[in-house]
């Protein structure tokens, strides 16, 4: 019986490829196959098979995942957004004080997480490589701490400092992070890019969601790489724009979220000429960014007022955010006539009929016995 990769179990039956990455290669042929033609599928699994050769497995699931994001393109889209729909994470008390995590997360989700963490860990196994191994604090204790330890800390320094932040109330800047796309797929609208710190390749689309109001820069390379085009860093919205924009969005413009869930976003994307001004900008959620992106909301300012178009709908469909979406148009109520007049005659007739209003209103002990006497007969 004919194999159905003949390349590659050659190649494992020559002691060329080894179990693993035959597995890797068939696990990514599959994956296209029956989206291209029989002959372009072979062509793929001997340049995949030729490219194997020393390579380890770790480098070789790159090399396959690079492979079928270009293949196609359409289920990586759809893959991505799986992926973010089941990101989670979770902790556990386990007894004896110790505290379990477990989770996943989509690529672009845990590209910053990465980002920031291994720049952390970085800088503490550089230090720990100094002559005498002392810590980052000079107290010259030996720092013996695993990369995992590094890690572990450092996420802990994280959280620390975010509770003890005076600028919370802040959509700062978190972190620089490079994405790059070659020129070709930016005019062809699709195609995919790679972002530092996260090996698998991104589609257009979710690249195109995670710019946020964190400092990324974009590089625009050729097909050899070489950078044809280099953004400035510097992107985000000032301190003041987001006060200003919070004054008018109230917090996320489109589902009410608290300004502490939400970060200063371009409506006409900065990349594509899209200013950093007011009018430009929105806040909004990281699930309803998602959501505009993915989906294509459209988003316009009127008359200093968010409004909202969904998807494959028109002006008629249109309806307002921001803190405008929770006000109501109503007219002042009426006010009290001021020139009310006084009726003396009214209130002498009322008094005389009425001649013991301002009695003593407590009874005297006299009544209060016959009163009990009463009740308790």
């Amino acid at each position: 019986m004919r194999p159905k990769y003949p390349c590659v179990a050659r190649a494992q039956a020559d002691g060329d490829l080894s179990v693993d990455v035959a597995g890797i290669i068939v696990e990514g042929l599959n994956l296209v196959a029956g989206r291209v033609d029989d002959s372009y599928l072979h062509d793929v699994e001997r340049k995949l098979v030729d490219k194997a050769h020393g390579l380890s497995v770790h480098r070789m699931q790159r090399v396959v995942a690079n492979v079928i994001a270009k293949l196609d393109h359409e289920r990586l889209v759809e893959r991505e957004r799986r992926h973010h729909d089941e990101r989670y994470v979770w902790w556990k008390e386990k007894l004896g004080g110790v505290v379990v995590f477990h989770g996943q997360m989509d690529t672009v989700t845990a590209a910053p997480v990465i980002e920031v963490l291994e720049q952390l860990t970085t800088r503490d196994v550089r230090k720990q490589a100094r002559p005498d191994g002392s810590s980052a604090g000079g107290d010259g204790v030996t720092d013996t701490r695993s990369v995992g330890q590094m890690r572990a800390d450092a996420l802990h320094e994280l959280a620390r400092h975010t509770l003890g932040c005076g600028k919370m109330h802040r959509s700062g800047i978190r972190t620089t992070m490079v994405v790059r796309v070659t020129q070709r797929d930016i005019e062809r609208r699709t195609g995919v890019g790679t972002i530092d710190g996260i090996e698998s390749p991104v589609s257009l689309e979710s690249l195109g969601m995670c710019c946020g109001d964190a400092a990324y820069i974009h590089q625009f390379v050729d097909a050899h790489g070489n950078v044809l085009h280099q953004s400035p860093e510097h992107r985000g919205f000032s301190r003041s724009q987001r006060i200003a924009l919070l004054d008018r969005d109230g917090g996320c413009a489109r589902c009410g979220a608290p300004a502490s869930h939400c970060e200063a976003h371009h409506i006409r994307w900065w990349e594509h000429g899209g200013a950093t001004t007011i009018d430009n900008g929105v806040m909004l959620c990281t699930r309803c960014h998602h959501d505009v992106h993915r989906y294509g909301w459209r988003i316009d300012v009127i008359a200093g007022q968010v409004y909202f178009t969904p998807p494959g709908s028109d002006e008629h469909q249109r309806f307002v955010g921001g803190r405008a979406a929770f006000e109501i148009d109503l007219d002042p109520p009426p006010t009290p006539d001021d020139d009310w007049i006084c009726d003396e005659a009214l209130i002498a007739a009322w008094n005389a009929s009425n001649p013991h209003r301002f009695d003593d209103p407590y009874p005297t002990p006299e009544q209060d016995a016959a009163l009990n006497q009463l009740l308790h007969a």
